[in-house]
């Protein structure tokens, strides 16, 4: 079996992202289970699961080439990618097939996969609701206008100074991987430690009264913090996540010798003032996301090409189809995936067929597909390389 896998390199965050897969099946095979995931790449290396999406179910496929697009959702919450903090992510296609030495024998597994760069749109017209700042501690008193900031703003520090040989004031940013897991929980040996670091510095000897002025790097990256969890909650501690923060680290030195030293934390954001006009935005547009989910979901054959011709029941849990291509144009790569309905609505485990190729006026039987006893009803879902080819459903009673 030869396994490939196609996507973009980035992806924003929020909307479908669109992965193809080919499978390639040198002789009739049967195969367990075929699928694509998206997982982040955590410091301890074991892989967290944030979508998954089905292929192919349990079913046995003709030698021949299938090739598949399906669209992953990227959850809203999901966590950026960010070269700083390692956060990585990859997205896989994986399928499973028994194994060569008969029943008992292990699974065989083959994969391949790829990283991608998770990008976030943020608001630039988000709201910031600023508050002036004013500290005062053991005869210093600092005092700030605002507490977020752009970046290449510059900060205004204005002070007021009793008994101090020095004031130094140092722009600092701290940041790091959240990670949780039931093996290591919070306290994780494998999460890097990174320590705070310096973008820029201001000091003043003898300080009473005046101000000092700290550049923000134009290049500054913004104040975040972003969390992770399942949603199904499989596993309850699981949480991935990362934050930067901004702060302002201030010393002052007494002519005794004794240090004042404090934090004064501060955002960096590109969002707007509450004070300031806010851009317009098109009352009745329509977003990237929406546009794409719904191409992704479009049917591509609008009437349905392939038609059911006969079911015949072979024993109590098998069953033999027989399909008819009544379009003008061959199909490769097909799957018929077969799902059984008891009791009118009861639903059982399904099965696929695969076969390589059903030329225009041709007629294909599949059989041995395996059913739950007591099966009245079938669902068949229909797919190619070309696209998907439709939905048939059948009562197969006395047949």
């Amino acid at each position: 079996m030869e396994l490939k896998i196609d996507f973009p390199q980035r992806a924003k965050i929020g909307a479908p992202v669109s992965v193809k897969v080919k499978i390639g099946i040198d002789g009739r095979a049967e195969v367990k289970y075929t699928g694509v995931r998206l997982s982040a790449i955590r410091p301890c290396e074991k892989p967290l699961i944030i979508e998954q999406r089905e292929i192919f179910c349990n079913g046995k496929f003709e030698a021949g080439e299938y090739a598949r697009s399906v669209s992953i959702a990227l959850p809203a919450n999901v966590v950026p990618s960010s070269g700083q903090r390692g956060v990585r992510y990859k997205i896989e296609a994986y399928s499973r097939v028994p194994g060569d030495e008969g029943e008992g024998a292990s699974d065989q597994e083959y994969f391949d996969a790829g990283e991608i760069s998770l990008v976030e749109d943020r608001n630039k017209n988000k709201v910031l609701e600023v508050n002036p700042v004013v500290l005062a501690i053991k005869g210093l008193k600092l005092n700030l206008q605002k507490d977020i900031y752009r970046p290449g703003e510059t900060i205004k520090i204005t002070f007021e100074a009793r008994d101090l040989k020095e004031l130094k004031v140092l722009l600092m940013e701290r940041s790091n991987i959240l990670c949780n897991c039931t093996q290591y929980g919070r306290v994780c040996t494998q999460v890097p430690k990174i320590p705070p670091s310096a973008a820029g510095a201001a000091k003043a000897g003898n300080p009473t009264t005046g101000f000092l002025l700290l550049q923000i790097p134009k290049s500054a990256e913004l104040s975040t913090r972003h969390e992770w969890e399942p949603k199904d909650k499989t596993t309850w501690n699981d949480k991935f996540g990362d934050f930067n923060e901004w702060y302002l680290a201030v010393t002052g030195t007494k002519f005794t010798g004794e240090d004042i030293n404090f934090e004064i934390p501060i955002e960096i954001n590109e969002g707007r003032l509450s004070t300031e006009k806010q851009e317009a935005v098109p009352f009745f547009e329509t977003s990237e996301s929406a546009i794409s989910s719904e191409q992704a979901l479009k049917p591509a054959f609008q009437v349905k090409p392939l038609k059911l011709a006969g079911i015949k029941r072979r024993g109590e849990d098998e069953i033999d189809i027989t399909l008819t291509n009544n379009g003008s144009s061959a199909f490769h790569g097909c799957t018929c995936k077969v799902t059984g309905i008891k009791d009118m609505f009861f639903e059982t485990k399904p099965w696929m067929a695969g076969f390589s190729e059903i030329a225009p006026g041709e007629s294909k039987r599949l059989e041995g597909i395996k059913l739950a006893k007591g099966v009245t009803e079938v669902t068949l879902e229909i797919d190619a390389n070309e696209g998907k080819l439709g939905i048939l459903k059948s009562s197969i009673s006395g047949a």
